[in-house]
């Protein structure tokens, strides 16, 4: 993840940033905020992609923090496992 702005507006904090990986949006979802004290600040609703990008969102906060007081939170995560046995082929033939 790579944060490219934050923007803080009458009590609301935003910020804009990209991912990268193969689950773009749950990744996206998976960013919390915390304060000096620690305590845990979750987005009031999901990420949103900007428009025309693929990788590119953001994410609103409803709390009073300034970007100098707190510390953007993420998890780790693992590469999706693909079951080969599951896997479908779509025919696109267009003669049909």
């Amino acid at each position: 993840m790579t944060v490219l702005d934050v923007v803080e507006t009458d009590g609301v904090l935003t910020l804009i940033y990209t991912v990268d990986g193969d689950h773009l949006y749950k990744q996206a979802n998976a960013i919390w905020i915390e304060d000096s004290k620690g305590t845990r600040y979750d987005s009031d609703q999901s990420a949103t992609r900007v428009d025309g990008t693929n990788n590119k969102f953001q994410l609103t906060f409803s709390h009073s923090l300034h970007q100098e007081e707190f510390v953007l939170n993420t998890v780790l995560m693992n590469s999706p496992n693909f079951l080969k046995q599951l896997e479908v082929t779509i025919d696109l033939n267009e003669d049909q």
